[in-house]
């Protein structure tokens, strides 16, 4: 969200991030957005049970080892080109 929002300071950056005990609550949030506003049921315990606690790095060195893959813009450029896009329609 930080590059998100250096690329295009409209982008709000978020206001917290959601404390671990908050997380089950969000099945409350899932139901009542669905009753109020109709979305679709997003939150199962499965899904509750692999993101609490835990915090995401991802990588892309596998495929640069195994594949010999090599990205031919940065990150910010490809996000940068996305909202490009987006903003466009």
């Amino acid at each position: 969200m930080e590059t998100l929002h250096k690329i295009d300071p409209k982008i709000p950056l978020p206001f917290m991030v959601m404390p671990d005990f908050m997380m089950g609550a969000m099945g409350l949030f899932d139901k009542f957005n669905k009753l109020t506003i109709g979305s679709p049921l997003i939150v199962n315990p499965e899904m509750m049970m692999t993101l609490k606690g835990k915090i995401w790095n991802v990588s892309n060195q596998r495929i640069k080892d195994v594949l010999g893959w090599r990205q031919r813009i940065s990150l910010e450029q490809s996000l940068s080109d996305t909202l490009d896009v987006i903003n466009a329609r």
